[in-house]
């Protein structure tokens, strides 16, 4: 199947007992390259992600009297799947032995996949932490910066954690991607009238002054944590 990157296909299948299995179909790491890739899917009958009606424990009753694919489309208004073959099995087996197979090459735009790769790390200043995700191959820690904790009096940023953490990375060939995240009850929540006067501009303050702060070290950023879930 293939699918738009924003849509967020699952397939339903109906038992004996009228009970209704849910299956989200996970677009696979290797389709990423591509929007519109072709990629195959294998969905594991007995492991639904969500189940509702009928007998409502999760477990399937076969028979099964219907198929059905729904699809959302995430943050946007619009998506498309398109499938082309459907084939059950009733047991799935194989004798691949991955050692003894060629590597498939990777594509041009993905050479350099492994120096792109990042790690969420939570406690960043643990340097067993760094080092284990430096061992095991890592470039990049994923960290949340938190606005509250760096400006913890009005207008004053303290980037004590930040810049030993910067440094810590470089140390071990290694870089920041930093998530400017939540709120800061310095400033109006988003349920305050001047929330959009008051806040937004602060926190467009902050996010340019970190910007100014560790232009040239190589750190990238996401804006919010998980924007697109």
């Amino acid at each position: 199947m293939r699918t738009s990157v924003d849509a967020r296909p699952e397939l339903q299948l109906r038992d004996a007992s009228g009970q209704t299995l849910v299956y989200q179909l996970v677009r696979p790491l290797e389709a990423s390259a591509k929007v519109d890739a072709w990629y195959h899917l294998l969905v594991d009958v007995p492991a639904p992600t969500n189940h509702f009606g009928g007998a409502n424990d999760g477990a399937p009753h076969p028979p099964f009297s219907s198929m059905a694919m729904v699809v959302s489309a995430g943050s946007g208004t619009t998506g498309w799947v398109d499938f082309d073959e459907i084939n059950a099995l009733d047991s799935f087996s194989t004798t691949l032995e991955p050692a003894g197979l060629p590597l498939i090459a990777a594509e041009p735009t993905a050479s350099n996949l492994a120096n792109r790769l990042a790690v969420n790390v939570h406690g960043a200043q643990e340097e067993r932490a760094l080092d284990a995700a430096h061992d095991i191959g890592f470039r990049a820690v994923r960290v949340d910066l938190l606005w509250a904790n760096l400006e913890r009096t009005l207008g004053t940023y303290d980037f004590s954690l930040l810049d030993a953490l910067v440094d810590r990375l470089a140390s071990r060939g290694m870089r920041l991607h930093l998530i400017l995240d939540y709120g800061n009850d310095l400033y109006p929540a988003p349920t305050a009238a001047d929330y959009a006067q008051t806040t937004v501009p602060a926190f467009a303050r902050m996010a340019r002054t970190i910007g100014a702060r560790f232009a040239g070290k190589h750190v990238s950023y996401e804006i919010w944590n998980e924007p697109n879930s």
